[in-house]
């Protein structure tokens, strides 16, 4: 055993290979950070896709089972593509929904 698999197990990050070569790896809101932070870096930034990922990352995905729970770093990302695509209204409203 490697020590990439005793890292998974003691962090109990459930991470499986299927034989199609597919990586399942539990979502966790540091992951739905990154995803939303490569929307906001891409040459021309993806909006609608970062807050599909918000959106299905807060509801729980399609089964609604494991909710994440956005942090600064989400709703920064989230800003950050908005303000590379020039959607200023939407900066305020995600301002507006920030819990302090």
């Amino acid at each position: 055993m490697d020590d990439e698999d005793d890292n998974n197990k003691k962090n109990n990050k459930k991470i499986t290979s299927t034989a199609g070569g597919t990586t399942r790896v539990k979502p966790t809101t540091k992951l739905m950070n990154h995803a939303i932070g490569v929307c906001a870096r891409s040459p021309s930034p993806l909006l609608s896709e970062a807050f599909h990922i918000f959106t299905h990352g807060i509801s729980g995905g399609k089964r609604g089972i494991r909710r994440l729970s956005p942090n600064v770093y989400t709703f920064g990302s989230l800003m950050s593509v908005c303000a590379r695509v020039g959607d200023v209204q939407r900066c305020l409203e995600l301002l507006k929904s920030m819990k302090v």
